[in-house]
């Protein structure tokens, strides 16, 4: 009777080791280049991080916490001043009263101009006169002209509190409507006052680097722009309204505030590739074994993209064009790039 070979003895044959020694080959070949791509990835992602950082940006959200700061010599931050005048629109009583007014002062002002009888003069005389005192606030907070810096906390990435900016387009609106009702009474100085307090609103966030902030400083300053038209078809300002207003409007630099905005981008991109489990909520979920492994080469791909983009930040509409096409290109080609490694490494 032929003895049956136990385990053991098949462990300690030469067929099964030359035979798992052949497994481990096919493994090393089939692992060899992912694991290639990923290191070299790796190195390519650090050495961006690091340019960055030479070149004086954020990389991390307390990094972009500390890069939002006053300027050197500065003596006083307005910040506060407009967070005061702003306090009494946070309210739900007023969101519902601007809500019930329903004024838009652009259309109202070119319809029912100057010396022009208009039906909701006696609503919007009663809504000016409920809020007259955060009129006041935000004139003051316009006169002092101090740079600012708000007590925004950065380093919570995605999760930062923006509630300072979401009151300023009902400040804007109601400063809008205080410039529309002055016209109407004739008081040039006081349009002037309240088209200087949204355009200094606007210029309070020209610091922040975030891309809503910049966004919405842009908006801000709409609020006031599409009224000046109006305001000079009707108003005889005095000189040196004219001039201040002139000296505004020339001043302001949106491209620099879109580039400021980009760099705060480029940190929560960062973000978002490195720690995915805490971009869209603070729950900790982790993220798939073959998400790790890949998103260096992401990362790497984004800081190429972004440090394009920013280089393109300011420039002619047509060299933007250009850039935001060769950033597609080298997207899709590193899409495809990757789904064919993907494929000859199964």
């Amino acid at each position: 009777m032929t003895e049956r070979p136990n385990i053991t003895s098949i462990f300690r044959s030469r067929y099964f080791r030359y035979g798992a020694a052949l497994l481990g080959l096919a493994a090393v070949v089939a692992t060899a280049p992912p694991a290639f791509r990923y290191v070299r990835a790796s190195a390519k992602a650090r050495a961006a991080i690091a340019d960055v950082r030479a070149a004086g940006f954020p990389v991390t959200p307390d990094e972009w916490d500390d890069y939002y700061s006053l300027p050197d010599g500065a003596e006083i931050n307005a910040a506060p001043l407009w967070i005061s005048a702003m306090e009494s629109l946070a309210s739900d009583e007023y969101r519902d009263a601007e809500e019930a007014l329903q004024i838009d002062v652009p259309v109202e002002w070119a319809n029912f101009p100057p010396g022009r009888h208009w039906p909701r003069e006696r609503a919007a005389r009663a809504h000016l006169a409920r809020y007259v005192q955060a009129v006041g606030a935000l004139h003051e907070a316009a006169q002092v002209g101090s740079p600012c810096r708000y007590p925004i906390e950065l380093q919570r990435g995605m999760h930062a509190d923006y509630s300072h900016c979401h009151r300023m387009r009902l400040a804007a609106r109601l400063l809008q409507l205080d410039a529309f009702m002055a016209a109407r009474r004739g008081d040039a100085h006081r349009v002037a006052k309240s088209l200087h307090a949204i355009f200094a609103l606007a210029r309070s966030l020209e610091r922040e680097p975030s891309p809503i902030s910049q966004l919405l400083r842009i908006t801000v300053a709409g609020y006031g722009l599409e009224v000046v038209p109006l305001a000079l078809s009707h108003i005889s300002f005095s000189n040196q309204d004219l001039s201040r207003l002139q000296t505004e409007l020339e001043a302001a630099d949106y491209l620099a505030g879109l580039r400021l905005g980009l760099i705060g981008e480029r940190v929560l991109g960062i973000a978002a590739i490195q720690q995915p489990e805490q971009a869209g909520d603070e729950s900790g979920r982790s993220m798939p074994l073959t998400y790790t492994l890949g998103r260096k080469a992401d990362l790497a791909l984004y800081l190429e993209c972004m440090e394009r983009y920013l280089a393109a930040a300011g420039k002619p509409w047509n060299e933007v064009s250009e850039t935001r096409e060769a950033v597609k290109q080298m997207v899709d080609s590193a899409v495809s790039g990757s789904a064919s490694g993907e494929s000859r490494t199964r």
